[in-house]
């Protein structure tokens, strides 16, 4: 770089050519930036003074050719060193000024010192002593969108100043301002230069170049100094005759009092990077909760998505998990508590009928099982009574006394115990086979009037009661139960025993109930456990696990879309602010992070407003159906974390897009 002690910006042969063009924007250009000196630069629209501008902020590459920055060629920088020197030693201010319109002038002049890292008392501070000097101390917390033109241009050069720059960069600071406006900002701008900033100002506007100390002029893609022309001076005396009625007291210049760009203060603050990034992580957080509260509506919308989203999620599931607990009651009324075993028996005698009971006794001695009871079938019972034909099969089953206990059945009349019944040689009827057998009663499905008779394989039985259908018994529909002594002397047969155990055990009991029986022979029992009911139950519990998963699974998508669609809008809405911070400094990560910290936070609030609503929505369903609501203690950390996860991929998309933004064109977008 060149020995000259004072120059802090240089330009070595600098051309710049874009793809599509015939020729170089900037051609072999060579320019040098002083400490504390002005340097405006003129030239028609479309001259590449705004190409130039991008160039000596690092926002754009030379095609060929060299630029300095205190003794280091920037053009070998990465991403990174170039993101590091915009926020350590630059200072943008631009045509539109680019305020945070709802952010107060206050937290809009912070920005810089915050990207660079400062802590948050010393950001403040030099936000505070920056507005003091452009004399707008007085307006630190108003909103940025109440003030004038001009006013948000003062704030802009004070957000510039802020970070300490070395080469403050002004855009067409003036282009949109009325005369008086104009005075001031150039004013603030040329106080600036006191303190050892050296600015570089593009405009069209010839006088106001003229305060400069050099003017230059860009045209066909080369500069020539024309400060003799327009009669730019480094005099401030003149600058204070040019503007008249503008003093550096008036701008609210207080050179005693203001510490600004290169104050041994400001270096002390500046700390080291992973410092930086750790108060950076902390920044992310502060600017998506005022993000949220600056954009009521924007919020409220994410809020109800996620929630209601969310609410649906916790809803499927508690459905599932309701609707399972009424399944596996259904199936324990169903039998799943039974087990049943057959065998084939000898020659049905008090011999058999003595072994059958013993394995009874054997059976019910093992843990979990609650009752036992048993049955043999009759083979080709042919039913009949005087006058009348059955027209269907009736299934005879001559049964232990307890088996009605078992299977928990009704008998008529009520007085009649099912021990006394079948142990009184009589025989008790279904109530479906009643009318079938014109057997007369004195109820729908009451006490059989006495006297009445059956006859089964010719052998006649008085018929003493009925029982009624019960829950389980789909095997006992057209049923006739006599005692065992009915089959005293009748062939071999298929004996059934069956044992009632502690839900959830039926599997477990028929594994061990072989051995239990008979140890020397197990194997000649058949053992059914209720396992198929059991399986089939799981099976069924898997099935609505499966839907409530499909189903949040849609709704998981379409809270991902939908918040992705609001994000899209926010960051589009945002571009300005992006561009910004980009220019200020800012990583494209950081960029990124910021809007996904903003999806993550809105996420987490609108899962933990779903929960209110997944949970009315699943004890309002419950409740019509007539269900006992089931709902996971721990739907409150699920719903927060899915709403997190959902808030981050809603935002992935729109955060990579926006920290892609070249900061040049989306300014101009």
């Amino acid at each position: 770089m060149s020995s000259e002690p004072d120059v802090v910006l240089e330009l070595r042969q600098v051309s710049k050519q874009y793809p599509a063009a015939d020729r170089s924007v900037l051609q072999e250009l060579d320019l040098k930036i002083c400490v504390g000196e002005f340097v405006a630069i003129v030239g028609p629209s479309g001259s590449g003074k705004s190409t130039l501008m991008n160039i000596l902020g690092l926002l754009d590459s030379p095609t060929s050719g060299e630029m300095w920055l205190q003794g280091q060629q920037l053009a070998q920088l990465t991403e990174t060193g170039r993101n590091q020197f915009r926020r350590d030693t630059l200072g943008f201010v631009l045509q539109s000024a680019n305020m945070i319109e709802d952010e107060s002038c206050l937290r809009n002049v912070a920005l810089a010192p915050q990207i660079q890292g400062c802590r948050p008392e010393d950001r403040w501070r030099r936000a505070h002593a920056a507005l003091e000097q452009v004399g707008l101390a007085g307006y630190r917390n108003q909103r940025a969108r109440t003030l004038s033109g001009g006013q948000k241009q003062r704030v802009a050069i004070a957000r510039a100043l802020s970070s300490g720059p070395q080469v403050l960069l002004a855009d067409e600071p003036t282009g949109n301002l009325d005369a008086d406006s104009a005075n001031r900002v150039m004013t603030t701008l040329r106080e600036a230069t006191r303190n050892g900033v050296a600015v570089v100002l593009v405009t069209h506007d010839n006088e106001r170049a003229a305060l400069a100390d050099r003017v230059l002029r860009l045209e066909n893609g080369r500069l020539c100094d024309i400060s003799a022309q327009v009669g730019g001076s480094s005099n401030t005396q003149a600058t204070a005759e040019i503007l008249p009625g503008v003093n550096a007291k008036e701008s609210g210049a207080a050179e005693a009092q203001i510490t600004v760009p290169n104050d041994a203060t400001f270096s002390r603050a500046r700390v080291e990077e992973q410092v930086r990034r750790r108060r950076a992580f902390a920044d992310l957080f502060y600017d998506a909760l005022s993000s949220a509260s600056l954009a009521p509506l924007r919020t409220v919308l994410l809020l109800l998505a996620f929630a209601v989203s969310v609410g649906g999620l916790i809803a499927a599931r508690g459905i599932a998990s309701t609707a399972e607990v009424q399944v596996a009651a259904q199936f324990a009324q169903a039998g799943n508590d039974r087990v049943q075993i057959s065998y084939e028996t000898g020659q049905l005698s008090d011999a058999e009928f003595k072994r059958l009971d013993e394995f009874q006794q054997r059976l019910s001695e093992l843990d979990e099982v609650k009752q036992v009871a048993a049955y043999i079938a009759v083979k080709q019972a042919k039913v009949e009574r005087v006058g009348v034909t059955s027209t269907g099969s009736i299934r005879v089953i001559a049964a232990t006394p307890n088996l009605l206990d078992l299977y928990d059945a009704s008998t008529q009349p009520a007085h009649l115990s099912h021990s006394f019944a079948l142990s009184n040689n009589g025989a008790l009827v279904s109530a479906d086979l009643l009318r079938e057998l014109n057997l007369p009663t004195t109820a729908a499905s009451g006490p059989i009037s006495p006297g009445y008779e059956i006859r089964i394989s010719g052998r006649s039985v008085p018929v003493i009661g009925t029982f009624a259908d019960t829950s389980i018994a789909d095997g006992m529909s057209r049923t006739i139960v006599v005692p065992l002594e009915f089959l005293t002397g009748a062939e071999p047969s298929a004996a059934t025993i069956l044992a009632a155990t502690t839900v959830g055990f039926p599997s477990m009991v028929g594994d061990a109930s072989g051995v239990a029986m008979n140890p020397a022979n197990p194997g000649m029992f058949t053992v059914q456990a209720s396992g198929a009911l059991e399986s089939l139950q799981s099976r069924v519990g898997d099935d609505l696990a499966g839907l409530a998963a499909g189903v949040s699974v849609v709704l998981f998508l379409l809270l991902v879309v939908a918040g992705g669609a609001i994000m899209a809008v926010a960051v589009n809405a945002r571009r300005s602010e992006i561009a910004l911070r980009r220019i200020l400094g800012a990583s494209r990560r950081n960029i990124a992070a910021l809007f996904i910290v903003d999806g993550a936070l809105t996420g987490a609030a609108g899962g933990a407003l779903g929960v209110g609503l997944g949970v009315a929505a699943l004890k309002i369903i419950a409740t019509s159906e007539g269900w006992v609501a089931v709902s996971d203690p721990q739907v409150l950390p699920l719903a927060l974390v899915v709403g997190v996860i959902a808030g981050m991929v809603s935002a992935a998309i729109p955060a990579v897009w926006a920290a892609v933004q070249p900061p040049a064109i989306a300014l101009r977008g």
